[in-house]
């Protein structure tokens, strides 16, 4: 906030609300990619002068997630059997794709997310592969604001067409053979 502050003729706040932010968040998380990686590197709880300090961290001790947009990267086709991955290399400060096979000149490049839960997918990405894993399906929740001018109506249809179904208190699994509630 205290960039908008610092810089109104920039960014008027009249321009940034809600909406605009929900829209740059989900730019912004369909494109980062995430990693785990464990520092080596000793670090210390708190800065003394002299020789030693007791506060050291013994290196390989401290687990690091990384969120971060890597350029090109989220251009790449997703495929679980796709043959390249990737990691973050710490010491280097890079990320480095990992190919399990040579690309042809043209050939399209698939990237392979690990094996990753399609509902994580598609809360952090936007999006699922196809075709979906015949062992996996998707949340999909659907609660309603109960002071909603059209909520009545609504919840009486869902009831109809789902008897004993509360979309308030259970989410929707959608899966391959059977993608529509």
């Amino acid at each position: 906030a205290e960039v908008f502050i610092k810089h109104p003729t920039i960014f008027p706040l009249e321009k940034f609300d809600y909406r605009t932010y929900k829209w740059a968040l989900g730019l912004l998380w369909s494109r980062v990619m995430d990693f785990q990686y464990v520092d080596n590197r000793s670090s210390s709880t708190g800065r003394k002068k002299g020789k030693g300090n007791k506060n050291k961290i013994p290196a390989g001790n401290r687990s690091v997630h990384l969120r971060c947009i890597v350029p090109i990267c989220d251009m790449f086709n997703t495929d679980f059997q796709g043959e390249m991955s990737h990691c973050y290399v710490e010491s280097k400060r890079s990320v480095l794709l990992r190919a399990a096979k040579d690309w042809k000149k043209g050939e399209q490049i698939f990237i392979n997310y690990s094996p990753t839960p399609l509902s994580r997918m598609l809360q952090l990405y936007g999006f699922v592969t196809y075709p979906i894993p015949a062992y996996n399906s998707i949340q999909l929740w659907a609660a309603m604001d109960s002071n909603h001018a059209s909520f009545e109506t609504v919840s009486k249809k869902i009831r109809e067409a789902l008897p004993g179904f509360d979309p308030q208190t259970t989410p929707f699994s959608l899966s391959e053979k059977d993608p529509l509630p």
